[in-house]
């Protein structure tokens, strides 16, 4: 910091001193020539000190226009260099945001934070079948309200003025016609406090994603240059979603399998050890075995027997009310962590065999429980346990 100041000081004495030169050697040189030039005894000093003072006046005003134009330059790139730092944070951001809501809060602080004359505004999401807007983020503005706006996209400004395409950032002042706040919607939150609204659209797989709005109580305070910062900081922003969503994607397919839909076996294992216990309701863990898999493939082939786990894995997502873990835990094998006493378990695994044999009849499966006390790998022993002993049990009784 100490060096910052001292170099910036060596700068203003190097300045001054050229500065200082300019002025008093043109003087000079013209004083030499007078004295030159000129009868002894008649040095022109009234000449002299008006050519001095028209030669002042022109240097300043020179001087103070390219002082202006200079400072204007470097207040250009200073704030193009806090783009470019905003936009490689946003691409960087994905990796540290734990939702879409967080990273839209934050790109919408950025743009506020780079576009002065933004007051408040809002990020909304466009549904990409209905159309309808969702607002998902918000500064100055009361979030609970805006969400409660039914609102479509064809009633939005940014819609009417690109014709439907919502391919660009527009401008709408209140010198244009009406309020901006009325080509919104928002003027019910805002009590007509918006005169002039800036909103630039956020295109992902070339579909709209979301707009992005920045607002002003003063008329006319956004500019081109304004819109061009939006253009980019919005462009970073669908980069890193599109990150984001890539990271969300990777991150299913390692926890999840990709016939059932349901948790891996890992995945499975790492939640198991953070569920909560609690002492007013039991927790089980149930394993169920398909035991007629094999013959399924062997019969009509691999296919038939993964159309079958997969129809399994279907049935206990849409009949399992209950807070649970749905798992397949190995081959033909499937895990549920959930809560429930053992009526309400039987139950719906009730639900699930009569589910599964609407779709895919002639499927049957076994199925061993055990009381979780926290110990997994104890729990699924016994539940194990539970299904060899069932399956012997059944083999005994079709065993003529």
């Amino acid at each position: 910091m100490d060096f910052t100041h001292s170099s910036k000081l060596n700068d203003a004495k190097v300045a001054t001193s050229q500065h200082i030169l300019l002025l008093l050697v043109p003087m000079l040189l013209f004083s030499l020539l007078c004295w030159m030039f000129s009868g002894p005894g008649k040095y022109p000093w009234l000449l002299l000190c008006g050519v001095g003072i028209i030669y002042y006046l022109a240097y300043s005003l020179g001087f103070f226009l390219y002082f202006n134009v200079l400072s204007h330059q470097r207040d250009k790139l200073r704030q193009l260099t806090n783009i470019n730092d905003a936009a490689m944070e946003l691409l960087n951001l994905h990796r540290y945001c734990s939702s879409e809501h967080e990273f839209l809060s934050a790109l919408l602080s950025k743009a506020m934070g780079l576009i002065p004359g933004a007051e408040f505004g809002s990020v909304i999401k466009v549904d990409p079948s209905s159309k309808k807007l969702q607002f998902e983020a918000a500064v100055g503005l009361d979030i609970k309200k805006l969400q409660g706006l039914s609102m479509q996209l064809h009633q939005t400004f940014q819609y009417k003025m690109t014709g439907g395409r919502c391919d660009r950032a527009v401008l709408l002042n209140e010198t244009d016609g009406g309020c901006a706040a009325d080509a919104h919607g928002a003027e019910q939150i805002a009590d007509n406090r918006i005169h002039s609204t800036l909103s630039c659209p956020i295109h992902l797989d070339d579909k709209l994603y979301a707009l992005l709005n920045l607002d002003s109580e003063q008329p006319g305070c956004f500019s081109d240059y304004d819109v061009s910062i939006a253009t980019i900081l919005c462009n970073a922003a669908a980069n890193a979603l599109m990150l984001y969503h890539q990271a969300q994607l990777i991150d299913e397919l390692r926890h999840y399998d990709a016939l059932t839909g349901l948790a891996n076996r890992e995945f499975f294992e790492e939640q198991a050890v953070q569920w909560p216990l609690r002492d007013e309701i039991d927790t089980s863990l149930i394993l169920i075995d398909i035991d007629n898999l094999k013959e399924i493939n062997q019969q009509q082939g691999l296919e038939a027997g993964d159309e079958a786990l997969r129809q399994l894995g279907l049935a206990l997502k849409q009949c399992w009310p209950a807070k649970a873990l749905l798992c397949r835990f190995r081959g033909d094998k499937f895990a549920i962590l959930t809560y429930g006493d053992s009526s309400q378990i039987n139950a719906w695994l009730g639900d699930v065999n009569l589910e599964l044999s609407r779709h895919l009849p002639g499927i049957h499966f076994t199925v061993g429980n055990a009381l979780f006390n926290g110990n997994l790998p104890e729990t699924i022993e016994l539940a194990e346990h539970a299904v060899s002993a069932r399956q012997r049990l059944l083999a005994k009784k079709e065993t003529p």
